[in-house]
């Protein structure tokens, strides 16, 4: 099969939550390419949801080949926040974001983040620049007004939440 169409089976069956799967292909891949970025990234992203400690040294290694793969940043930021290693999830934002400020992803992540830490003022201020940038993701919204919400603002919250 062409890699192309592989990779491409590989990214349904990640939808699919077919994760062991996903790392067999991924790894198959892997042994002739070892250095494919892409391939890399799909296999870490399978392994997070199998074995979440795992999957740090795929995206370490995207990174070493890239140091400037916000992909891999933002993935690797999101398992230290899931391991709740916080500081160095934080440190992998603020970077991500001085590379691109836009990246919408890791905005939103790092809102979650301060948002699971109880800074709710930069919760908000983190999901106000995410939806300047899509303003109607829902995701967005609910997290903005739960944050909201934890300060007391319910009227604001309930205006988020109305136009979910």
């Amino acid at each position: 099969m062409e890699i192309k169409n592989k990779i491409k089976l590989i990214q349904e069956n990640l939808k699919s939550k077919k994760f062991k799967e996903v790392i067999n292909d991924c790894k198959n891949i892997l042994k002739k390419d070892p250095d494919n970025i892409f391939v890399l990234n799909l296999c870490g992203m399978a392994i997070q949801k199998v074995n979440i400690e795992e999957s740090i040294p795929y995206f370490l290694k995207i990174i070493k080949i890239d140091k400037n793969n916000l992909a891999a940043l933002n993935n690797l930021a999101n398992t230290y926040k899931s391991l709740n290693k916080l500081g160095l999830a934080e440190e992998i934002y603020i970077k991500i974001t001085r590379i691109d400020p836009n990246y919408i992803q890791a905005i939103y992540n790092y809102g979650n983040l301060k948002q699971q830490i109880n800074d709710y003022k930069n919760a908000i201020n983190l999901y106000r620049k995410a939806l300047e940038l899509d303003k109607k993701n829902i995701r967005i919204l609910f997290s903005l007004a739960i944050s909201l919400q934890s300060i007391g603002n319910f009227d604001e919250a309930k205006k988020f939440l109305n136009e979910i």
